[in-house]
Order: C-alpha cells, then sequence, then structure tokens
C-alpha cells in the first residue's frame, strides 16, 4: 500500500512566498547598499589626488563592505620585479612607512599578478603557493582573497585581504573587490602623475629662482659715476623673470655707453632673449663705435645666431662727460623724453626698426648737447601699459608720463625714479603688474 504523500496547505505555500520574497528583498537591499557605497567610494578614491592620502584611506572604505581581519595593498616595481606593500594591517590599516618588499613571484598575490585574475583561496594553509614573509607572523591566517589592480590593460598592483576564519571569501566578495580595485587603480596612477606635475613644478620654479638670480646679478647693482651727471635706474618685473634690462658700459674715463630694452615676451624665453641680447650689445658696444654701428652690427649678430626667435627695442646712447652730449639711437623702443631745464621737451625717435627683424637694416643717430638742469627720461612699455583695475582698465599712457615729468623734473634722479613708481602704484590702485617696468634717468648737474 503506497505511503500518503504531504501536500502543502495553502497556509505553507503562501508562508514559502513570504520567505521567499523576504529574502529577494533583503538581497535586493543588500545589494542597493553595495551598490551605493562602491559609487561613494569610486567617488572618494577620484577625489584624492594625495597618494599617501589615497593609501590610508583604503582601509576605512574597504571597512564598510567586507568582513576581514588583514589587509594588503602592494603596488609593483617593474625595474626590480618585485611587489612594495605600502600597505600592511588589519582593520583600519595605515601606509607603512618604509614599505616592505617580496618578490612579484610569491604566494598567492604572486600568481594573481601572473594570471591576471581574482583568486580565492578557502584554506590558506593547503594551497601550495601561500607564503609568509619572514617578519611576518602567524596570527591564524585561513582564507585569502586577492585582487589585481590593473590599468589599460597593465598590471600596476594587487589588493589582499586575509581571514582568520576558512572560507571567508566567495564571489560576491571577489566582485567587490574587482570593482574597487578597478576605481582604485584609476586613483593611484592619477596621484602619481599629479605628484610628477608637482616636481615637475617644483624643478621649474628651481630653476626659474635660479635663473632669477642669474638674471639680476646681470643688472647693474649702482649706478656709475660720470662726472656732472646724475643717473638712477630701477627695474620691477611682472614675472621672476624678466625681458626687460639696462646696462651701462665704460667706454672711457669720460664716455658712457647707456641701453635699456625690451624683449618680446614674458618669462623664460623673454629673459633668456634678454641674457642672449645683452652679452651681443656689451661686446658690440665695446669696440667704441657710435650708437648707429652698434646697432647696426648687434642687429647683424641677433638675426644671425636668434633670426626671428628674438625681437628687441632698444634705445642706446653714448654720454660724453667732456662734450656734455649724448649721442643716441632708438631702435623702435618708446621714446626716451628729453625735458630741458626751462621746462621746454622732445621725444628722442631718431634711430630705425627694432632689432632681429632684418638683418641688414642701417641705422642713424643723434646728439644731444646738453645743459644743467636737463634730464632724460627713459622708460620701457610696463610704464604705459600699467592700467587701474577692471572693468575700467585705463592705462597710464604717455600723457600722463609727460604730465609727470614736467611737474617733476627737477627732483634729483633717484627721487624722480621713485615718485614715478610711486604715482603708478596709486594709479593702478592694486592692478596685477602685467609686465615689466624699468625706468632709467639721466640728469645733468
Amino acid at each position: 500500500m503506497n505511503s500518503p504523500v504531504s501536500i502543502p496547505t495553502q497556509a505553507q505555500t503562501v508562508q514559502e512566498l513570504e520567505r521567499l520574497v523576504t529574502e529577494l528583498s533583503e538581497e535586493l537591499q543588500r545589494r542597493t547598499r553595495e551598490m551605493q557605497t562602491m559609487i561613494e567610494i569610486g567617488h572618494e578614491f577620484s577625489s584624492i589626488l594625495d597618494l599617501d592620502k589615497l593609501l590610508n584611506q583604503i582601509a576605512p572604505l574597504l571597512d564598510r563592505v567586507i568582513d576581514y581581519d588583514y589587509l594588503f595593498v602592494g603596488l609593483i616595481d617593474e625595474m626590480r620585479g618585485q611587489f612594495v606593500w605600502h600597505v600592511e594591517g588589519g582593520s583600519g590599516a595605515r601606509r607603512s612607512e618604509p614599505p616592505s618588499r617580496t618578490e612579484i613571484t610569491q604566494g598567492v598575490v604572486g600568481r594573481t599578478i601572473r594570471e591576471r585574475r581574482i583568486q580565492i583561496v578557502d584554506n590558506v594553509l593547503l594551497d601550495p603557493d601561500y607564503y609568509m614573509k619572514d617578519n611576518q607572523s602567524s596570527d591564524g591566517q585561513r582564507s585569502e582573497i586577492a585582487v589585481p589592480m590593473i590599468y589599460e590593460d597593465r598590471v600596476i598592483g594587487v589588493i589582499a585581504l586575509e581571514s582568520n576564519r576558512t572560507r571567508n571569501f566567495n564571489e560576491s566578495h571577489g566582485w567587490l573587490l574587482e570593482n574597487i580595485a578597478n576605481n582604485l587603480s584609476i586613483a593611484i596612477v592619477n596621484a602619481r602623475l599629479y605628484a610628477e606635475h608637482v616636481e615637475r613644478e617644483r624643478r621649474l620654479e628651481r630653476e626659474i629662482l635660479m635663473a632669477r638670480d642669474v638674471q639680476r646679478a646681470m643688472i647693474p647693482e649702482s649706478s656709475p659715476n660720470l662726472k656732472g651727471f646724475e643717473i638712477a635706474a630701477r627695474l620691477e618685473p611682472a614675472l621672476n623673470l624678466s625681458g626687460d634690462f639696462y646696462d651701462y658700459v665704460p667706454i672711457s674715463d669720460k664716455r658712457l655707453g647707456i641701453m635699456i630694452g625690451d624683449v618680446s615676451g614674458k618669462g623664460i624665453r623673454a629673459a633668456m632673449g634678454m641674457a642672449a641680447a645683452r652679452s651681443i650689445l656689451r661686446s658690440v658696444s665695446r669696440r667704441g663705435g657710435g650708437p648707429s654701428r652698434v646697432l647696426r652690427d648687434a642687429n647683424m649678430r641677433l638675426h644671425r645666431d636668434l633670426g626671428s626667435q628674438l625681437l628687441l627695442t632698444l634705445v642706446y646712447g653714448v654720454l660724453d662727460a667732456e662734450s656734455k652730449t649724448f649721442q643716441y639711437c632708438n631702435a623702435g623702443h618708446n621714446s626716451p623724453l628729453l625735458v630741458r631745464a626751462s621746462g621746454k621737451w622732445r621725444a628722442l625717435k631718431t634711430g630705425g626698426l627694432l632689432l632681429g627683424v632684418f638683418d641688414k637694416h642701417q641705422y642713424k643717430s643723434e646728439t644731444l648737447h646738453l645743459e644743467k638742469g636737463d634730464v632724460i627720461f627713459f622708460y620701457t612699455d610696463g610704464l604705459v601699459e600699467a592700467h587701474t583695475p577692471l572693468p575700467q582698465r585705463i592705462e597710464y599712457g604717455e600723457a600722463r608720463i609727460l604730465d609727470f615729468l614736467l611737474k617733476n623734473h627737477h627732483l634729483r634722479a633717484p627721487a624722480l625714479i621713485e615718485a614715478a613708481f610711486n604715482q603708478v602704484k596709486e594709479f593702478t590702485s592694486g592692478a596685477h603688474q602685467h609686465d615689466d617696468l624699468t625706468l632709467v634717468v639721466i640728469r645733468v648737474l
């Protein structure tokens, strides 16, 4: 006789369905929480550009999604074929200092790198690849999960978790850890690139400061003494490096070469151009020729050596203490202003094109006969273009320069320069200085 078959009652069926629905709902909620946590972890990783801070943040973030006892994060040193273990320890582990190293072939982590896939070991004591470092004590590790960190098809490291319980990790943990590893790989590469960028910026800044010191050494520390004249000058760069320059070249006991120039551009390029131009001009002017010949020869050398890479405006003149004359040549520069003791004035425009444009260009010079109280005021375009803050942005302009000189030409040379800089500072009202500013003053005593 057949045994009776147990047929579930309607109430039992309903209960079973309710249980399944509850389990599915709980599983869905768990997965939703995990996904939300993974998104938050991804955002947090991507917001950290400091590698130390990033490595210190791994453990707290992993604690939110996976139960583990030990964490290991190793980055690959490709040159030495080693893991560099930046994070080792239990929950809340921080960056190890200094980091330890192991061979890239050793352990479950080595197999992870070779096979480029997740490794889940239910019992490490039964795994032939399991490796424990000499300085690592056995604290009851039983299971392990390891995931490679891959960036653009290149393995850059590994994340490994260990537990004191066997069979502590499963494929769901593998999926979570793999997603974390993917986000972490991108964050680590970004942090490294950022660190390299910062180091390049620091190195460049150091080099710029060194170049600044070298360039400042090229600018005369003091004004020369020439009987019957008072000379003063000042250069204020917009950046650490300047394209402006001025210089004095002694020709004889009673004759002095004076130049003021402005190399096109700003920063390193302009500074290098300034150094090259100054060297050439000093070399040519020491031959003792007149200003027009000096600029002709300097222009040929600048064009020959640097071509169109350098454009230079310049005024070069020779001050003669015996004849009380100033012979000058203006190569496309802002016209210096001669203000007589009487208040009459004129702009010094005689010369030619700026230097470096054409290799064969003839320049003209003019000789000025000077008298007591006369002032020659040289400046670069940083004075003309100094401006008030936005949105008005009103330029200082040539009219204000002339007005200033007519009101203050009686001042001694250093005082005149100081007054000019003070007035410009007051006029610009704290607006950023966008160009180098250089002034040179000759006053006849």
